[in-house]
């Protein structure tokens, strides 16, 4: 039988450089991982490389255990195991359904002792995923993650030429193989790592703050402060622009000065007088004319009203004017405390932007 060997190689990352606090305030809690198997199967497939980032001496460092003869899954288990304790955090990418699950069963076929329950899993593609729409992307791999926030591999190579490299190493010892292999997962951790700032996208509607507040005639324009973004994001529809970069968000939202029609909810409260096209209450309405008035439904309860608007957040239940009937476009009064900076102009934009990122 062979004897049992693993090889190990450790790196340092010094060109990698992203906002960790999405995940913790200490970068040294955080560990980043990534595995390379034979199959989806751990019950019928083989463990070959545990690939692992983490914070060391103000910079990250990458650690890579391979099964270089085929037999060593138990060794690099256990050191594994041993590694994973001192942290808080688990990233990955797909990893609550693939790796993690993977790693429990072959800690288990091993009788290896781990216990997952003092660390959290943070798997960077349930957030990433939730963005789909918004960058435009075809699919979200990680890979396709990384082409946002500029990442370069050094190597791509499919899942199914990957095992069957792996395969042909435990045959000849090939270091061309070796280094085909082990340059794959270096590029999965160390991309892993790059694209972290997605962590927070989630974050930028409850922590922005707005800095500035610019009017025209037809626009205006917020400027906020936000948490590190991964990559430039532009988004454009009818009720507003977006422009946003690095801890700056740019948000254009229109400016439109007609006519709108307020809405009353208790219609059943009111009179449609036809002639003056309008809706008053029927306390008024009862010093009207019977034919010169009608009980209101919930299409004719409204008065109107002509002044400046903007776009209501799609959420927004109160004050909400519409600009053609009930079903039509939803606006908001502009009033000075929308064109200031405070409270109500934050939560403003905060419930603008939330259709694009929450």
């Amino acid at each position: 039988m062979k004897g049992v060997h693993m090889k190990t190689f450790e790196f340092d990352e010094n060109d990698i450089v992203v906002d960790t606090t999405c995940i913790s305030d200490t970068p040294d809690d955080i560990l980043y991982f990534d595995i390379e198997t034979t199959g989806l199967s751990a019950n019928r497939s083989d463990l070959y490389l545990i690939g692992m980032g983490f914070y060391d001496d103000d910079h990250f460092k990458t650690l890579f255990l391979f099964n270089d003869d085929g037999c060593s899954e138990p060794e690099i288990l256990a050191r594994f195991a041993n590694h994973i304790s001192r942290y808080r955090y688990l990233v990955s990418y797909n990893g609550d359904t693939f790796d993690i699950p993977y790693i429990r069963t072959k800690m288990q076929q091993f009788d290896i002792d781990c216990s997952f329950d003092n660390i959290r899993s943070v798997d960077i593609y349930k957030t990433s995923r939730r963005y789909k729409k918004l960058f435009n992307m075809n699919s979200v791999k990680q890979i396709d993650v990384e082409d946002l926030v500029g990442f370069q591999r050094k190597i791509f190579i499919s899942g199914g030429t990957l095992i069957n490299a792996y395969k042909e190493y435990l045959k000849t010892g090939s270091s061309d193989l070796l280094d085909d292999l082990m340059t794959h997962n270096h590029d999965d951790v160390r991309g892993l790592i790059s694209i972290t700032e997605f962590l927070n996208l989630p974050r930028i509607c409850n922590e922005l703050e707005t800095l500035d507040v610019s009017r025209t005639d037809d626009f205006i324009e917020y400027t906020c402060s936000t948490p590190k973004l991964p990559c430039r994001i532009t988004y454009s529809s009818p009720v507003m622009r977006i422009n946003a970069n690095d801890r700056q968000l740019r948000i254009l939202i229109p400016v439109t000065q007609k006519t709108m029609k307020f809405y009353f909810k208790d219609y059943k409260n009111y009179y449609y007088l036809p002639v003056e096209d309008m809706a008053i209450h029927k306390s008024m309405a009862a010093y009207v004319d019977s034919t010169h008035k009608e009980k209101a439904t919930k299409e004719t309860a409204y008065t109107q009203i002509t002044d400046v608007f903007i776009p209501a957040p799609s959420h927004e239940k109160n004050n909400i004017f519409y600009d053609t009937g009930i079903n039509g476009g939803r606006f908001l009064r502009l009033s000075d405390e929308l064109t200031s900076i405070g409270q109500v102009t934050t939560q403003y934009i905060q419930n603008m932007i939330s259709v694009v990122f929450h």
